[in-house]
C-alpha cells in the first residue's frame, strides 16, 4: 500500500515517563535519525492520554531547539492506549466508497461505545465465507476516542507543528516486525503453521501480537502496573484465548522489544507463563515502533482537528475583526441606551405620583404584606435546614444508582450478575461470562469505570466452557463529587 509519510518528518511516541523521537529519512523507510529520548513527569501521559500538556510541550520545545531538528515543521506521532479498541467484522462485499459508509452507519453494532465519541478506521482483508451464497469481505476495525486524538493536533499546534498522520503502536509493530493486516492465505489444513508471539514491553504497556506467515491474527494490548502477576496472567489468558480460536497447533517463537526489554524479572515471568523456552530481544528494541510508524500506510488521525500555524493566524484575524464589530455595536448600543433613559425619566416620575395615591389606598393591606414576608422569611429558613441535613446525611450509597447505572451500560450481553453483596464502601460482584474473550474484555471494561475503581479480582475459574470470577469495586472520587438529585419536600 502506499506510504503516508515523504520527506523529514518528526516521530513521536509519548508514554509513561518518557518522550522517545527521531526524524525520518527520505526515501528509506524504516531508517531513523536524531534519535533521542527525553524523560516526562510521571503523570504527564497516562495510558496515552495527554494529562499534563504544560509538560510535555516544554519537552517538544526543547527537542526542537536541537541543531538536528531545524527544519522541521510536519510530526507524526504512534499512539499506544487501551482506550483503542479493535474488531474483525465480515460484511457484504461492496465497493471502496459504499463500504466506508456501511461500517460507519453500523459502527454501533461493532464497538459497545457511543460512535458520536470515536473515530473508526478501517482496512479491508480479504474474501470472507459466503453468507447465503453473497460474497463476503473481512474488515479489520480500529475504534479511536477523539478525545484522545484531539490531545495530540492541540500539542503539536501549540509547537508550531503540522500533523503529517497519527499511527496506532499496534500497526507500528506490525510493519517494523514485516506483518501485515490481512486474510491468512489458503493453505493444506494437515501443515500447521508456527506462530511468531512479540511482545512489546513498554513503561505502562504490553502489546501482544501474532503472526502467521506475515498475518496479524491477534492483538491485544494490557496495562502494566505495579503488580506484574496481574498482567502477567492477563497475558496469560490471551494467550489461551488464541489458541481454542485461531489454528495454533504449530510451533510458538517469542521475541520482545520495547523500552523494557532489559527488565528480568518481567521477562522471566512472561517466559513461564507463556510458557516459551526462549525470549529473544529484537535489535534497536527501543525504537522498533517508531521504525514501524516511519512505514505507516494507514492514518488513524482526524485531519480536520489539525490547526497549523497558518490557520491559527486567520483565526486570530477573524476573533480581531468581531471584537472591532462587538466594539462598534457596543456604542451603538450605548448611544441608544442614553436615549430611552431620559424618555424612561419622564415616564417614572409620571408612575411615581401614581404609586403615592396608590399606596394610600393599599394601607388595609398592609398587615398581610408583612405577614407574608414573615412567612416568606420561615420559608426560607426551612429549606436551608433541609439543605444542612440532606448535607449531613450523605453517603456513598445515595450514588449507588449512577455506579449501577454505568455497570449496566459496560456488561456485555453474553454476561451476567450471579451475586452482588453491598457494603458501607464498596460492591462484591459476582460474575459469569459465556467465554474467556468476554471475560477478558470485561475485566478491561471494569477497570475503565468512572464511577468505580476494581480493587479486587479473584476466584477466576473455567467451568463448561463459562468463565466466572469475583470482582470488588469501590467508588471512585469521580462518584462522589457528582451531586445528588435532592427530593423537593414541602413548606408546611
Amino acid at each position: 500500500m502506499r506510504r503516508i509519510l515523504h520527506g523529514r518528518v518528526l516521530l513521536l511516541q509519548l508514554t509513561h515517563g518518557a518522550l522517545r523521537a527521531a526524524v525520518t529519512v527520505p526515501g528509506a523507510p524504516g531508517t531513523l535519525a536524531s534519535e533521542r529520548r527525553l524523560p516526562l513527569p510521571p503523570d504527564a501521559v497516562e495510558d496515552g492520554v495527554i494529562r499534563s500538556a504544560a509538560a510535555v510541550k516544554a519537552c517538544v520545545m526543547q527537542l526542537l531547539a536541537q541543531s538536528e531538528m531545524h527544519g522541521v515543521r510536519r510530526v507524526a506521532f504512534s499512539v499506544c492506549s487501551t482506550q483503542v479498541i479493535s474488531e474483525r467484522v465480515s460484511v457484504p462485499a461492496v465497493n471502496r466508497r459504499r463500504l466506508g459508509q456501511l461500517l460507519e452507519y453500523n459502527m454501533d453494532m461493532y464497538f459497545p461505545v457511543n460512535p458520536k465519541n470515536y473515530h473508526m478506521v478501517w482496512k479491508p482483508l480479504g474474501a470472507a465465507q459466503e453468507t447465503d451464497g453473497a460474497p463476503m469481505l473481512e474488515v479489520q476495525l480500529w475504534a479511536v476516542p477523539l478525545a484522545l486524538l484531539s490531545g495530540y493536533y492541540v500539542l503539536a499546534n501549540c509547537c508550531g507543528l503540522s500533523v503529517a498522520a497519527v499511527d496506532y503502536c499496534g500497526d507500528s509493530l506490525a510493519a517494523a516486525v514485516g506483518a501485515e493486516f490481512r486474510a491468512l492465505p489458503e493453505r493444506e489444513s494437515c501443515c500447521p503453521l508456527p506462530t511468531e508471539l512479540y511482545l512489546l514491553v513498554e513503561e505502562e504497556h504490553l502489546l501482544m501480537t501474532f503472526v502467521q506467515t506475515g498475518c496479524v491474527r491477534l492483538q491485544r494490548t494490557l496495562l502494566l502496573d505495579t503488580e506484574t502477576e496481574r498482567a502477567v496472567g492477563e497475558a496469560a489468558m490471551v494467550l489461551e484465548y488464541y489458541r481454542t480460536t485461531y489454528d495454533a497447533r504449530g510451533a510458538l517463537h517469542g521475541t520482545v522489544c520495547g523500552a523494557r526489554a532489559d527488565d528480568g524479572a518481567l521477562l522471566d515471568a512472561l517466559r513461564d507463563a507463556l510458557g516459551l523456552a526462549e525470549l529473544p530481544v529484537s535489535p534497536a528494541a527501543e525504537w522498533c515502533v517508531l521504525a514501524g510508524a516511519s512505514r505507516m500506510t494507514l492514518d488513524y488521525g482526524v485531519p480536520a482537528l489539525n490547526r497549523p500555524e497558518r490557520a491559527q493566524r486567520r483565526d486570530a484575524l477573524a476573533q480581531y475583526a468581531l471584537v472591532a464589530l462587538g466594539a462598534a455595536a457596543l456604542i451603538a448600543v450605548l448611544l441608544l441606551t442614553t436615549l430611552s433613559r431620559m424618555e424612561r425619566a419622564v415616564e417614572l416620575s409620571a408612575l411615581q405620583n401614581t404609586r403615592t395615591l396608590l399606596s394610600a389606598q393599599m394601607a388595609p393591606q398592609l398587615d398581610a404584606s408583612r405577614a407574608a414576608e414573615d412567612y416568606a422569611v420561615a420559608a426560607a429558613a426551612f429549606e436551608a435546614d433541609k439543605d444542612t441535613l440532606l448535607t449531613a446525611t450523605e453517603t456513598a450509597n445515595d450514588h449507588l444508582p449512577l455506579l449501577l447505572q454505568e455497570l449496566e451500560e459496560t456488561l456485555p450481553v453474553s454476561a451476567r450478575i450471579v451475586s452482588a453483596a453491598f457494603g458501607e464502601t464498596e460492591v462484591k460482584l459476582e460474575l459469569v461470562c459465556d467465554s474467556k474473550e468476554t471475560a477478558a474484555y470485561l475485566i478491561q471494561a471494569l477497570r475503565g469505570l468512572k464511577y468505580a475503581a476494581l480493587q479486587d479480582l479473584t476466584g477466576l475459574d473455567e467451568s463448561d466452557g463459562a468463565v466466572c470470577f469475583d470482582a470488588v469495586l469501590s467508588p471512585s472520587g469521580a462518584l462522589l463529587e457528582q451531586p445528588l438529585e435532592r427530593p423537593e419536600m414541602g413548606t408546611e
